[in-house]
C-alpha cells in the first residue's frame, strides 16, 4: 500500500470522510505534544523520547512544516517528502536518511507504525531548516521554522575534513557497526574543538604530540579509498550526530593497559572497541 499526502488532504481528508467540524486532537494523556510555529500538530499518540533523541509521525508533522507531498509505500518500505526543490528519502529498517547530499541518523532504523513511517525528529529539523526544542517539564517539542532552505551536502560539508574523516573511519573501523564508526568520527572532532589538540580533522590525525595518535596516519592505511558506510559516518559525524564524546579509543584487547584507562574515565565499549573521555 502506498499513502501519498498533500498538505490538503492532511487537513481535509478526514472531514470528507466523516462530514464532521474540524477539531484539531489532543495529544494521549500524558504523551508528548508537538508544536510548529505555534500550532498544535496530531501526531496520534506516536510521538517518544529514546535514549535522549525524540522520534515522531513523519507525515503529519512534515505536513505541517510545510512539505508538498509525503509518501510512505508500506510494501516497499520507501519515503518521499517533497518540500521545494527538495527531497528527502528513507527506507523503513535503515539508518540513514538522506536529502540533497546531506546524511541524517536514525539509529534502530526508521519504523513503521499504523501505516505511517516513525522518524528522528532532529531529521525534519535540519531537512526542513528548522529549530528544535523540547520542554521536558511540559512534554512539549516546539518546531520553529526559519524560512530558510536547508543547505545541501556539497556547502555544507567542508571537503578536506570529509576526506580525512571518512579515511580514518574506514582504517580504524572497517568492519564495526554504524554507530562505531560514528564514534571513531567522533573522538576526531572531539579532539579538534579542545585545546590540547590540533584544530583540524587532518592535523589531529597526524599528530605527534606524545607520540602516534593514530597509526593508520603512519602505516599508510590512511589512503584507502573509504567504503560506503564510512563516508556516511563521516558525514554524520559533521552533520552534529555524537553517539559518544570521547578523547580517545582503544581495541577491547588492549583496553585495560592503554594509556588511556589509567588516566581517563571510560564511557562507552561499542563493537571492537573501548571509549575513554
Amino acid at each position: 500500500m502506498v499513502r501519498t499526502l498533500t498538505g490538503i488532504a492532511l487537513l481535509f481528508g478526514c472531514l470528507l470522510a466523516s462530514g464532521a467540524s474540524f477539531q484539531p486532537a489532543l495529544p494521549a494523556r500524558d504523551g508528548i505534544t508537538v508544536h510548529v510555529d505555534g500550532r498544535e500538530v496530531n501526531t496520534y499518540g506516536l510521538v517518544t523520547l529514546e535514549n535522549g533523541r525524540l522520534w515522531g509521525p513523519l507525515t503529519p508533522i512534515a505536513l505541517t512544516m510545510g512539505a508538498d507531498q509525503v509518501t510512505v509505500d508500506e510494501e516497499t518500505g520507501e519515503i518521499l517528502v517533497l518540500h521545494g526543490d527538495r527531497t528527502l528519502r528513507a527506507k523503513v529498517g535503515e539508518e540513514v536518511m538522506e536529502a540533497e547530499g546531506r546524511c541524517f541518523y536514525a539509529p534502530g532504523g526508521v519504523r513503521l507504525r499504523s501505516g505511517d513511517a516513525v522518524v528522528p525528529l532532529t531529521a525534519l529539523e535540519d531537512f526542513f531548516s528548522a529549530y528544535l526544542g523540547y520542554d521536558e517539564e511540559l512534554r512539549l517539542v516546539d518546531l520553529t521554522l526559519s524560512g530558510k532552505e536547508m543547505e545541501p551536502g556539497e556547502d555544507f560539508y567542508d571537503r578536506e575534513e570529509l576526506y580525512w574523516l571518512s579515511r580514518i573511519v574506514e582504517a580504524e573501523a572497517r568492519g564495526e557497526p554504524l554507530e562505531g564508526k560514528i564514534a571513531v568520527a567522533n573522538v576526531v572532532l572531539t579532539r579538534t574543538v579542545d585545546p590540547d589538540f590540533p584544530s583540524t580533522v587532518k592535523e589531529v590525525i597526524f599528530d605527534t604530540v606524545g607520540g602516534v595518535q593514530f597509526s593508520p596516519a603512519y602505516s599508510g592505511s590512511i589512503e584507502n579509498d573509504p567504503g560506503e558506510e564510512s563516508v556516511l559516518a563521516a558525514k554524520l559525524a559533521l552533520d552534529g550526530e555524537y553517539v559518544v564524546r570521547a578523547l580517545y579509543f582503544s581495541m577491547t584487547k588492549f583496553a585495560d593497559t592503554c594509556w588511556a584507562s589509567r588516566h581517563c574515565q571510560r564511557v562507552a565499549t561499542l563493537g571492537g572497541h573501548v571509549f575513554f573521555a
